[in-house]
């Protein structure tokens, strides 16, 4: 799990959309699932979760071209996360999250 968080906003940030995720990853098992989580982060800790997505890196290229990884090779994984419209306010700070779910049988 890989956590990234932003030095406190000076000023409110408003976002709307569809955040996209583009990653490079490579994983030892011939498939994988690879998760992301945007956060808004109080200044108190709070964590709250203001968007979310995933991709299983077979289907990195299309949902109509499974092709599995091969181990030692780095890929790019590109997708995108659900819409969001969230006013991250002054003193907050936003967060990503990614995480990694091999998977073991590729049938």
């Amino acid at each position: 799990m890989l956590v990234y968080t932003s030095p406190p906003a000076a000023a409110d940030i408003w976002l709307a959309g569809r955040p996209l995720v583009e990653l490079y990853a490579g994983s030892d098992c011939p498939d994988t699932d690879f998760h992301a989580r945007l956060a808004d982060v109080a200044p108190d800790a709070t964590s709250v979760s203001i968007s979310r997505g995933q991709v299983r890196a077979r289907f990195r290229d299309g949902l109509d071209r499974g092709v599995l990884m091969e181990q030692g090779v780095v890929y790019r994984l590109a997708f995108e996360m659900l819409s969001l419209a969230h006013v991250v306010r002054h003193g907050h700070r936003l967060r990503v999250v990614v995480a990694g779910s091999p998977i073991r049988s590729s049938r």
